[in-house]
């Protein structure tokens, strides 16, 4: 049986605005990204579901037990376009790649969300996303920096992993850290309290910068040459600069997906 290339990945859509990218710290928006290559030479297409569990980490909402969510993705040559956004992928030698995303940051929490009914729901933005990432014989590295072109939170985000692909249980086994920095502007914008929306429960708050940090493994298992199946375990810590916000009540959250996908 013939293993995928290690570019097979579930991403979860990043941490912030997005606790819809994390955020509820649910991954709702999945990407199996799966394939021979980085990229497409022709036309392709992958239709796939997943079935994911996570905490939330923000007051008044539940935690989601299960929830089924569906996939799409096209791509032809360097383009791509799914639900993790548009996103272009340019190799550089056999072991750099250079790849940029425009993709959405979700609110941190719903309007339906009664305990934070005083708090205007933040508008969702639309961040565009460059990442460098290279391959050792030790590990993968990859380096990351996004910013808003929606005019919306006006932030940044700096983010650096490594991951260590292996060949284990039949399938290929990829644990990662990941350490993400976002700016205040960012955290003010999902997480903060104005003097205005405080009340009694919830007091003012300016957000501050936060260093998250995520440790995740994946499990990638090739049933046939067109289906693929992943696992996924993921563990955040999030920064006190997000965790001092009143809207927040953990200081952490695991997650978990299983995903299942057909490439044409």
């Amino acid at each position: 049986m013939r293993l995928m290339s290690n570019h097979c990945e579930v991403h979860s859509k990043r941490f912030a605005g997005q606790m819809k990218r994390y955020g509820k710290l649910g991954l709702t928006s999945i990407g199996m990204i799966c394939g021979e290559s980085v990229y497409a030479t022709d036309f392709s297409a992958m239709l796939g579901a997943a079935v994911v569990s996570s905490e939330s980490v923000i007051v008044g909402e539940d935690d989601d037990d299960l929830k089924l969510y569906p996939y799409a993705k096209l791509e032809y040559g360097n383009f791509s376009i799914s639900k993790d956004g548009i996103g272009l992928a340019f190799e550089l030698n056999e072991t750099d790649s250079l790849s940029f995303l425009l993709s959405s940051r979700d609110s941190a929490f719903d309007s339906s969300n009664a305990a934070l009914r005083a708090i205007d729901t933040p508008d969702d933005a639309i961040d565009l996303g460059l990442t460098w990432s290279t391959k050792t014989k030790f590990a993968e590295y990859g380096v990351s920096g996004i910013t808003d072109v929606s005019d919306t939170h006006n932030g940044y985000e700096l983010s650096f992993s490594v991951a260590k692909p292996m060949r284990a249980l039949g399938g290929l086994l990829k644990p990662s850290v990941e350490l993400s920095l976002q700016s205040e502007d960012i955290v003010d914008y999902y997480y903060g309290v104005s003097a205005s929306e405080a009340t009694s429960e919830l007091a003012a708050y300016k957000g501050k910068s936060a260093l998250l940090t995520s440790l995740g493994v994946q499990y990638l298992y090739q049933l046939t040459d067109s289906w693929v199946t992943l696992t996924s375990v993921s563990y955040t810590h999030l920064g006190a600069g997000i965790t001092d916000s009143p809207i927040v009540d953990k200081d952490s959250a695991w997650s978990g997906v299983f995903g299942i996908a057909y490439k044409f």
